[in-house]
């Protein structure tokens, strides 16, 4: 599942995890649905029957009609 292939290496880039287990997951989820400067986003995989990641739609910039998709992780075998 997410937590038995995390790795430091996969979060080097993020601004969180790894995560030790499922209560640190959902802590991280509530906070992202508190923050109104994002919008999260979970990777749902048919394949994998279910929740395999998440992502975030950032830097939104309504002015200009822009905005970033960041802060993506999702377990190993749903990557590539």
């Amino acid at each position: 599942g997410a937590l038995s292939d995390e790795t430091s290496e996969l979060f080097h880039h993020l601004f969180f995890g790894p995560f030790a287990d499922r209560s640190q997951i959902e802590q991280l989820i509530s906070e992202m649905l508190e923050d109104s400067s994002q919008v999260p986003l979970a990777i749902h995989s048919p394949r994998f029957g279910g929740v395999v990641g998440t992502c975030s739609i950032m830097s939104i910039d309504r002015h200009n009609g822009s905005a970033e998709i960041g802060s993506i992780w999702c377990i190993s075998p749903a990557r590539g």
